[in-house]
């Protein structure tokens, strides 16, 4: 029951990237909210369980918005199974260091997508890329610091 309303929550996050997340655009880049669930995922499930939602979120993504099909798909596993390596040599528990695996899942995801889009000859230029990368990547914390209280709470109740 607790891997089915995480998949609801997940759903809905996605929606919310979606749908009604444009006002909170902040220099021209929204938060990724479907990364903060991969993170979540990656912390508090199990290996297997992460690595499902992270696809399931992947998937999402890849469905929902605009750019490169099957990127999020083939990358938030990855990012998944970085952060559960992680998560078994440090404790990532309060704010902060989750705000900061945010931060680093982010730069790491967006690296991937671009070494793979240079590969593609999907070029974008490097000042647009590091100006969304790093924004991206620092607002994303931001959201995630602000959220994990609520989200633990829910992951509780799950």
């Amino acid at each position: 029951m607790r891997n089915l309303r995480f998949s609801l929550l997940i759903l809905g996050l996605a929606f919310i990237q979606v749908g009604i997340s444009e006002p909170l655009r902040l220099f021209g880049v929204k938060p990724d909210l479907l990364l903060i669930s991969v993170v979540v995922a990656g912390i508090y499930f199990e290996f297997g369980w992460a690595l499902f939602f992270s696809l399931f979120a992947g998937i999402l993504k890849d469905v929902f918005t605009a750019g490169s099909f099957g990127m999020s798909s083939l990358f938030f596993p990855v990012v998944a199974f970085l952060i559960i390596q992680l998560n078994k040599r440090l404790t990532i528990e309060n704010n902060t260091s989750c705000s900061v695996v945010v931060f680093l899942s982010s730069i790491v995801y967006d690296g991937l997508v671009r070494l793979l889009s240079v590969y593609m000859n999907d070029l974008v230029s490097y000042p647009v890329f590091f100006r969304v990368s790093i924004l991206g990547a620092l607002y994303t914390s931001i959201v995630m610091f602000v959220l994990l209280r609520p989200i633990k709470k829910i992951i509780r109740r799950l």
